[in-house]
């Protein structure tokens, strides 16, 4: 039973810094998205979207943060209309000429548009699928390419002690990131193992407890901690 809940327990943990990984990446490309959908709505702001932006993108976070559960179409929009309030503020405190508030639904829905696309490419590329693929794409999808990021895209995020048992998991036992079978909405369909793709959280927990059984996790743990002072 230990080595069960070891296993499970190293599984979500591997998921969970995918997921950290995905939404840093999603954070980062927060001031792109953001300065574009300001010139679409309001191409007068030319020369002020650098400091409008600033003061966007910290109520764009904590509603990252806050929605986390909902449909992604659902959790874009409410994001994108966390930006009202201190974009109006923004705007009355700095009147710019030209402006016009009548072109906020058009900014909110030109920013939802964005995350959306950008988080479905995201995810496209720590799963490995492609846009085309994804359940419910458009025909415009089937024309973009994203390039898989590898079985352990969070590899970067990571210190080296930390890195060492992850890329152990994802790369040497195969046990990839959960997700892609239902970002293709094929999740039933899934029978073939590891060698076909993700597997099931079923077959990444019999992995890694054999890898926990015949001491190889234990090499990986021993050589991570070897030299801090005090073990």
């Amino acid at each position: 039973m230990s080595t069960l809940v070891a296993a499970s327990h190293l599984i979500v943990i591997c998921q969970a810094l995918d997921l950290r990984a995905l939404c840093e990446e999603l954070r980062s490309a927060l001031p792109g998205l953001v300065q574009a959908s300001l010139l679409d709505a309001f191409p007068s702001l030319t020369d002020n979207t650098a400091s409008l932006v600033s003061d966007l993108i910290p109520a764009l976070t904590e509603a990252l943060d806050r929605t986390t559960t909902l449909e992604t179409n659902i959790r874009m929009h409410k994001v994108a209309g966390a930006c009202v309030v201190p974009l109006v503020t923004a705007l009355s405190a700095s009147p710019v000429p030209g402006v016009e508030l009548g072109a906020l639904p058009g900014f909110i829905s030109a920013l939802a548009m964005r995350l959306v696309k950008k988080l479905t490419e995201l995810r496209c590329a720590y799963l490995g699928v492609q846009p085309g693929a994804v359940r419910g794409a458009n025909p415009a999808a089937e024309e973009v390419e994203v390039a898989w990021r590898g079985p352990a895209p969070a590899s970067k995020y990571l210190a080296p002690r930390t890195r060492a048992l992850y890329e152990f998991v994802r790369v040497t036992l195969g046990v990839r990131m959960h997700g892609a079978g239902n970002l293709r909405g094929d999740v039933y369909g899934m029978q073939e193992g590891l060698d076909a793709g993700e597997g099931s959280i079923g077959d990444g927990v019999s992995v890694i407890c054999e890898a926990i059984r015949d001491g190889r996790i234990g090499r990986v743990v021993v050589e991570m901690v070897e030299g801090i002072q005090g073990l």
